[in-house]
């Protein structure tokens, strides 16, 4: 190393060097001290002493060279001394004493080096001890605060069963010390129900040392008792058994969760069950398929026999499997919501139309699932089909009666035309329509009239009902009715115009009746459309019955509010409210009802009643009902959905008030058709008048002849009440009247229809003969209806005889009787060309008629009066030619 600063370095002596030269220093002392004393002493023992002091643990190394230094020195300074032997004797000598002191030197090192290992050892040990119990009473601390702060509740017990230990969890949870809780202070707090069944799963866990685990009830520190899942486990120290642990977890909130579901699961059944919605779910990859009850019942499979996607194909019809299997590759490949409508068989060989709505999820494993929910749509499809029919009825309607409606919405200035208006304005089907070009056509003479009345109605004054004139793009002028309704916001601002014209140009009468009828339709089949589309439910569960204090209402849907105004609130907090707002007159009965469904075999049922509404109004309700049980089977209380009818009975009165508007058209187009022989009628009586006052003049001119006067007198008053029997009858049949019921001589009525038409069958070269039954019972029925019945029927065969060739009889034959048991018997046969085959089953449709000209209505009507009275109406052929009309009625 280099000096720093002038400064050698310390030089850095080995162990080994210092060891030989202390030995060394050893001997040159005893050479300075024996060089001293040698006058006064023999030298050698002074090396000697010297060597084994400076050798003594040196090691045999630095003895024998201590002891070979020491010889040659003294034989060096000290020659006189040397032995016999000279040199070789000193170095024997002090190798010896080297040997010796080297040997017993080493031993002691070896022993306090031993000594210092033990000591170190056991210092080391006694480190590690003191660090292990440091550590065991931090993981003491450690466990006990881990323990006291565990989000659930821990228990330790000993091996004698007594618990030793709860941690802070359980001791808030119980709101106790610990020491209220230990050993068996713990079980105070269970519920009576669970302790016996709680102890005896801990003693027997306890006895057989395996672990347990079992739910109870504890109390808490606020009195309530929940619901606790407690889990235990034994503890050993090696093999020795020290006790047990366990831990405590609320369940309450997941007993709720499961109950709640329960619920949820039960009313979901009931609600597929009541909409007819099943629910469905598959692996693309499996076969099997999973279905909820109500898909077994709209299959008509029972429930839950094995379902697999090969049978489910054998269910759906062969013409729509196709369907399905496309449906299915379209909802894989699009991963987007897929409808399909396709058709089932059913066991019982009903066939049925359902709709699927297919969804394809994958999990994250890979697997494709594919979800369903599938609904019975049987009764949509019927009304869609009776939709398109009734659409088809009133375009052919509106075609024979030469009505089309038109639709102008104001704030787009866009104007909709029907077909048969293009054909009443002479323009080409889907050609654009406009309120000008309308303006247009209207003869200028008309055009002022007809914008004033349209602004008159769009400002709310008059209805718009006017009659003008047009001119088609080929020239022709015709003559137009019409008629609009302008609709308005809630500002009361016109926001559109629906309205009809009516080619009156031909029978302008007739169409008008046709053009009646067609509104009546479509206003008909507005309000089917509204019955079918907005059907309210209100979705319910209540326990008890109706009627009972205990009756409670569990849960009812929003949709309440909206149908009745009252909150769900009212509901579920006021008791007695659900009878309380049914109508009182429908109280006794549906309390009736709702007993007899609750205790029905089947369990379910429905009934009709009236609620009150908040607004003081009566509103009629449908309601499904099924029964709910518990657990143990018995029967609790009800669910159901109630559903708003109100619209339904406004439109079954408005259908009769139609079909008596109907039959009051079809009596009009009647009397229309025997105009002359009513004219006959009344002549005869007038003309008998006044010849009858002509001779009384006489009589009571020079010479006055009273008593022949007098006479006169009475015939005049005879003549005048028929005639006005006559005109009273007339009255009678056109009255628009309530219909009224009675006991009718049934061959009474039948001679006054035949006298009402004698005239009028003479003047078509027809002859009408009557074989009426004696001893014949009343019948109860509308006088004015059944007349109406006969007088159609003796019109057609009027009308169809007189097309009998020249040749053969012209003959109406009328005929009544006793039809066993209880009932009477009406027949007319005529000798005309007869009715097709074909046309027996169609003859009393609406619309359907055979004559040119007519409007297919005489024969449907009188099909509805009959059937009204309870009777029955029907055709057969009559052999040669000809038909036969029957009408059977039941007596009073």
């Amino acid at each position: 190393m280099r000096p720093v600063l002038g400064v050698l370095p310390r030089p850095v002596i080995s162990a080994t060097v210092q060891q030989y030269a202390i030995v060394a220093a050893g001997v040159v002392a005893a050479l300075g001290v024996s060089l001293v004393v040698q006058e006064y002493a023999y030298p050698r023992p002074l090396f000697l002493l010297a060597l084994l002091i400076s050798s003594w643990g040196r090691g045999l190394g630095p003895s024998l060279m201590g002891a070979a230094f020491a010889a040659t020195v003294s034989e060096v300074f000290f020659p006189e001394w040397l032995p016999r032997y000279g040199i070789v004797s000193d170095i024997v000598v002090f190798g010896l004493a080297g040997l010796i002191c080297s040997v017993f030197s080493g031993a002691k090192l070896r022993a306090e080096a031993k000594l210092r290992t033990l000591c170190t050892e056991l210092e080391v040990r006694q480190a590690a001890l003191t660090r292990a119990e440091l550590q065991c009473r931090q993981s003491e601390v450690r466990f006990r605060t881990v323990v006291d702060y565990a989000p659930v509740m821990i228990w330790m017990s000993g091996p004698d069963a007594g618990y030793t230990h709860f941690n802070k969890p359980w001791l808030d949870f119980r709101g106790r010390s610990l020491e209220q809780e230990l050993g068996n202070g713990w079980s105070e707090g269970v519920h009576p129900d669970d302790l016996r069944g709680c102890l005896v799963t801990y003693r027997a866990a306890f006895s057989e040392r395996r672990p347990f685990t079992m739910e109870y009830r504890l109390q808490r520190a606020d009195a309530e008792y929940r619901w606790v899942l407690d889990t235990g486990i034994p503890l050993y120290n090696g093999s020795e058994f020290t006790g047990f642990i366990g831990s405590c977890v609320d369940l309450t909130e997941r007993k709720l969760v499961e109950e709640q579901l329960r619920t949820s699961e039960s009313r979901l059944a009931d609600a597929q069950r009541l909409a007819q919605v099943g629910s469905w779910e598959r692996y693309f990859e499996a076969e099997a398929i999973y279905w909820s009850d109500e898909m077994f019942r709209i299959f008509g499979q029972p429930v839950g026999s094995p379902a697999h996607f090969s049978t489910f194909l054998t269910y759906v019809h062969a013409d729509d499997r196709e369907k399905i299997k496309e449906a299915d590759h379209k909802a894989l490949s699009s991963g987007v919501p897929v409808i399909v409508e396709y058709r089932i068989s059913r066991p019982d060989g009903k066939v049925r139309h359902v709709r699927s709505i297919v969804q394809v999820i994958r999990d994250n494993q890979g697997r494709t699932r594919i979800l369903g929910a599938t609904q019975d749509v049987t009764d949509h499809v019927v009304a869609l089909e009776q939709l398109r029919n009734s659409e088809e009825r009133l375009r052919n309607a509106q075609r024979l009666s030469h009505v089309g409606n038109w639709e102008w919405d104001i704030k787009s200035n866009r104007v909709v035309w029907s077909e048969e208006t293009y054909r009443i304005f002479g323009e080409p089907p889907g050609s654009t329509p406009a309120l000008e070009s309308f303006l247009r056509a209207v003869q200028p003479q008309d055009r002022d009239r007809v914008q004033e009345a349209l602004k008159e109605a769009l400002a709310g004054g008059k209805p718009y009902a006017v009659e003008f004139q047009i001119v088609r793009p080929n020239g022709d002028v015709r003559m137009l009715t019409c008629i609009a309704e302008v609709f308005r916001d809630e500002a009361a601002s016109p926001v559109r115009v629906f309205g009809a014209c009516q080619d009156i140009t031909d029978q302008r009468r007739v169409e008008e009746q046709q053009a009646y009828l067609a509104r009546l339709v479509v206003k008909e089949h507005e309000r089917l459309n509204a019955i079918v589309s907005s059907i309210p439910g209100i979705v319910w569960e209540s326990r008890g019955l109706p009627g009972h204090p205990e009756k409670e209402t569990k849960f009812i849907s929003d949709r309440v509010e909206n149908m009745l105004g009252w909150s769900v609130q009212d509901w579920m907090s006021k008791p007695g409210f659900y009878l309380s707002i049914v109508h009182p007159e429908d109280r006794e009965r549906f309390v009736r009802e709702a007993i007899d469904i609750f205790e029905s075999p089947k369990g379910s049922g429905s009934q009709q009643f009236r609620f009150l509404a908040k607004d003081g109004k009566n509103v009629w309700v449908e309601s499904h009902i099924a029964v709910v049980s518990d657990e143990k089977g018995d029967r609790v209380g009800m669910r159901g959905v109630t559903m708003d009818i109100s619209d339904r009975k406004e439109a079954e009165s408005a259908l009769m008030r139609t079909r008596e508007q109907l039959a009051r058209v079809a009596r009009a187009i009647s009397m229309g058709e025997v105009a002359a022989s009513i004219a006959h009628e009344i002549n005869q009586p007038l003309a008998a008048i006044v010849t009858n006052g002509e001779a009384c003049l006489r009589w009571l001119s020079h010479p006055p002849n009273t008593d022949r006067a007098i006479a006169i007198v009475r015939s005049i008053v005879s003549d005048a009440n028929r005639a006005g029997d006559v005109i009273r009858g007339i009255r009678a049949l056109l009255s628009h009247g309530e219909s009224r019921r009675e006991l009718l001589d049934f061959n009474q009525l039948t001679q006054e229809t035949i006298g009402l038409l004698q005239e009028h069958a003479q003047s078509h070269g027809v002859q009408i003969k009557a074989h009426l039954g004696s001893q014949l019972p009343r019948v109860f029925g509308d006088r004015i209806q059944l007349q109406q019945v006969f007088l159609n029927l003796l019109l057609n065969g009027i009308d169809a005889t007189q097309r009998t060739p020249p040749h053969l009889a012209r003959e109406l034959i009328v005929t009544t009787g006793i039809d066993a048991p209880e009932g009477v018997l009406w027949e007319v046969r005529d000798s005309g060309p007869g009715i097709r085959p074909r046309d027996l089953e169609r003859i009393f449709r609406p619309f359907f008629t055979t004559k040119e000209g007519g409007l297919g209505m005489g024969l449907s009507l009188s099909r509805t009066i009959v059937e009204s009275h309870g009777g029955r109406i029907w055709v057969t052929v009559n052999e040669p030619r000809g038909a036969r009309f029957w009408v059977r009625l039941p007596t009073g």
